[in-house]
This record gives C-alpha cells, sequence and structure tokens, in this order.
C-alpha cells in the first residue's frame, strides 16, 4: 500500500515530477523508480543491483532525489508483479553498426509496460529507422499479446547537426489478464518496421503460437 506524502517546506504545492521509468537515488544510497506519480522503492538487493547495471548499461547515473521530496511524493514499494528485461542488438539489416537497446519493466498489478529505448549507429554518413516491440510470454512458450512497434530514427555520426544516437522513454497499458499471465518479456528489434510484422504478432496472440515460431516467421518477413 502507498504511503501518504507528508507536507514539506516549498515543496508541498508543486511536486516533483520525472519521466516514468526514471531511477532515483535517496540519500541513504536507497534506489525508487519513479512511476506514475510515485516513487517505488527497489527494496531486494538483486533488483537493485540489475537496476544499477541496466542503467550503467545506458551510460548514465541514477538522479538524486533529496530527502525533502521524499516527504511530499507518494513512496511505496516496487510490486513483487514486477518483470524487468533488457536486450541490446546490432540490428540485422543491409548494413553492419546499427544498435539498439531497450530495458522494459512490466508491473501486472497496474497493467503498464514502461520502456527505454536507445538507438545509435556507428556507420559515418547513412542512418537507419529502427523499431522496437516486446512480447508478452506465458507459461507454455505461448505468444500472449504485445506492444506495437515503437519507431525511432538516426542519421550517420559525421552529419553534421543530425542526431547519430537518441533515447526515448515510451509506455504503454497492458490487458490486465494479459498482464497477470504473463511470465517473461522478450523485446525484438528491427530494421525498418513493417505492418506485416504487427500483422504476424496479432496473429500469433491470437492462435497463442509459441515464441520460437513467432520470432522466425519476424525473420523471414
Amino acid at each position: 500500500m502507498v504511503a501518504q506524502p507528508q507536507m514539506g517546506r516549498g515543496l508541498d504545492r508543486n511536486p516533483p515530477t520525472y519521466a516514468d521509468g526514471t531511477l532515483l537515488k535517496a540519500p541513504d544510497n536507497a534506489l525508487y523508480y519513479y512511476v506514475g506519480g510515485e516513487l517505488l522503492k527497489i527494496d531486494d538487493a538483486p533488483r537493485a543491483a540489475r537496476a544499477a547495471d541496466l542503467l550503467e548499461a545506458f551510460g548514465v547515473l541514477p538522479t538524486d532525489v533529496t530527502a525533502a521530496e521524499l516527504q511530499v511524493v507518494p513512496v511505496g514499494s516496487m510490486p513483487r508483479g514486477t518483470l524487468d528485461e533488457y536486450q541490446e542488438d546490432e540490428v540485422v539489416s543491409d548494413r553492419p553498426r546499427r544498435y539498439m537497446a531497450t530495458e522494459a519493466h512490466l508491473s501486472q498489478e497496474s497493467g503498464r509496460i514502461d520502456a527505454k529505448t536507445r538507438t545509435w549507429t556507428r556507420q559515418p554518413a547513412i542512418g537507419f529507422t529502427g523499431g522496437v516491440a516486446i512480447l508478452f510470454v506465458g507459461a507454455n512458450e505461448q505468444i500472449l499479446g504485445n506492444t506495437d512497434v515503437h519507431q525511432f530514427g538516426v542519421d550517420g555520426f559525421r552529419i553534421p547537426f543530425k542526431q547519430w544516437k537518441r533515447q526515448d522513454d515510451w509506455s504503454e497499458a497492458v490487458d490486465p489478464g494479459v498482464a497477470q499471465a504473463t511470465v517473461r518479456l522478450v523485446i525484438l528489434h528491427s530494421h525498418k518496421p513493417k505492418s506485416r510484422i504487427l500483422a504476424i504478432l496479432s496473429e500469433s496472440a491470437q492462435i497463442g503460437r509459441a515464441i520460437g515460431d513467432v520470432i522466425a516467421a519476424i525473420g523471414a518477413a
């Protein structure tokens, strides 16, 4: 149960806000995720260590949260029904050195997935558009559902005034039944995402297709 916030000086009318999924560090080094206007404390050591590893993979540090902010923002514990996943890939395409990395968190209690996707290239003059979708996998390795395909584009790293790397936060509501039945997440990165990928995912969810068959079908699309 989320604790009721206490009123602090100077912050009671305008409590701070952060992007959903932001990892925060308190003065006592406790770690929190900011999700939906709440600070969710990471109160077990394995999950805290994984959160720190994921953040290091993105090359950033936790954002400091002050003791005063902790007094005015609702604080609770991470739901035990939370699934985390991280995937980094060199995206398969007609050229090498195109990359995507995604960190995802599914809250089975609230029916919501929060993700952070990094897209970058080491091609000097040619950029690319990549896409990411997340599959919800059930106990029998069948596909229960999926997110939309989120697309992000970058330019070659030697092109002046252009963006060769980017990081994007995104989230989606998840059907409560699907969220509760999910046992693991599978993150798919692709080059130039096509509507056919969404069609394959939709068909797979409807018939409960096995994860291996889905990935093979997408690879052949």
